[in-house]
Formats: structure tokens, C-alpha cells, sequence
């Protein structure tokens, strides 16, 4: 088969890989989501982030890592990426 025509479907696969897990996180926008405080972001100063259930990554603001490891509920706010979101400062956590 010629480049001529696995260039087109290589692009045509490659928007299929990725349209499936952006609906999945887009569905998930103004959603309650609880987390699970896994680190520090490095990528954003004064952030945290959390994993949802569905293995889906948040950016919440905080100020400190004295969330990490616990559990906290997010309102989910806009898509950042395919997999991650970003979302308000918890409105609870979990000792």
C-alpha cells in the first residue's frame, strides 16, 4: 500500500483514538467528582491534582500539599486536555 493512502487512514485513526476519551471527558464538565488527591502539579503553581474514578486527572486550586492522599469532592469545571480537567477548590474532604 502506498504512503499516498496510509497517510489518510493513519489521520483517520488517530481522530477516532482520540474522539472516544475527549466525549468521555467533556461529559464530565460541571459534574460533582470525588478524588483522590495524588500530588502537587507541576505544571500549575498552587494546584493540586486528583484522580476520578474513571482514572480521568483534575486540577484543583490549593495552596499546600496538606491534601494529598485524602479524598475530596470537586466541582468540575472545563477540559484541559483529552484525559485531565480542571476543577473549583473542594468543597470537602475526607479525613
Amino acid at each position: 500500500t502506498s504512503d499516498e493512502v496510509k497517510k489518510p487512514r493513519l489521520q483517520i485513526l488517530k481522530g477516532r483514538l482520540t474522539e472516544h476519551p475527549a466525549r468521555k471527558t467533556r461529559a464530565m464538565e460541571g459534574s460533582r467528582q470525588r478524588v483522590l488527591v495524588d500530588r502537587v502539579s507541576e505544571r500549575l503553581p498552587g494546584h493540586l491534582i486528583g484522580i476520578c474514578e474513571n482514572t480521568r486527572l483534575v486540577h484543583f486550586p490549593w495552596p499546600d500539599a496538606s491534601l494529598v492522599g485524602k479524598f475530596a469532592e470537586l466541582e468540575v469545571g472545563e477540559m484541559f486536555s483529552i484525559n485531565t480537567l480542571r476543577a473549583t477548590a473542594p468543597e470537602w474532604v475526607e479525613d
